[in-house]
């Protein structure tokens, strides 16, 4: 099994939407997958250069929310869903993101856990967040704090190397 990821595009509309269709209640329109890859950063993951999931996200100020995040049933609970959130939070560690949020459904507990496994903690409640197709469902906020950019992180070590230099001759 050869799984790559890469940037979405056009021709990925298609499959993502697809997978969105299996696996929501109340799946966005291709329309709305347009619009995110004018507004927003998209990825797939291919596993056997077919797609069978997807993750879309923003720069909001210093975070990042999470939009958009599934994996094809045949996929579900093979740690694909993992890779795929790992991948946003990897590629932070070269921004000044300090926390990555997003909604989910309250009622749709398996990404709760998910996102709970993986370090996202409860922040509050949106309600009346969700349409779906008899009534409305009130969104979970999640978040989790980022480490420090890469950047931060070498300068840190760069000044804490020279005040130790320092401090050592002066004895």
């Amino acid at each position: 099994m050869k799984i790559n990821f890469r940037p979405m595009n056009k021709n990925d509309i298609y499959y993502v939407h697809g997978i969105e269709s299996l696996t929501n209640e109340t799946p966005w329109s291709e329309n709305n997958f347009y619009d995110a890859l004018r507004f927003s950063k998209a990825d797939v993951v291919t596993i056997d250069g077919k797609v069978n999931g997807y993750v879309i996200y923003q720069y909001v100020m210093d975070e990042i929310h999470l939009l958009n995040i599934s994996v094809a049933p045949q996929f579900i609970g093979k740690s694909i869903g993992y890779q795929l959130l790992k991948r946003v939070v990897d590629q932070s560690k070269y921004t000044f993101k300090k926390r990555i949020f997003l909604e989910v459904r309250e009622s749709n507990q398996r990404a709760i856990k998910f996102y709970r496994r993986n370090g996202f903690q409860e922040a509050g409640v949106r309600k009346n967040y969700y349409k779906l197709n008899f009534g409305r469902e009130d969104g979970l906020i999640m978040q989790k704090n980022l480490s420090k950019p890469v950047i931060i992180l070498l300068l840190d070590n760069v000044f804490k190397f020279f005040f130790n230099l320092a401090r050592f001759r002066l004895r």
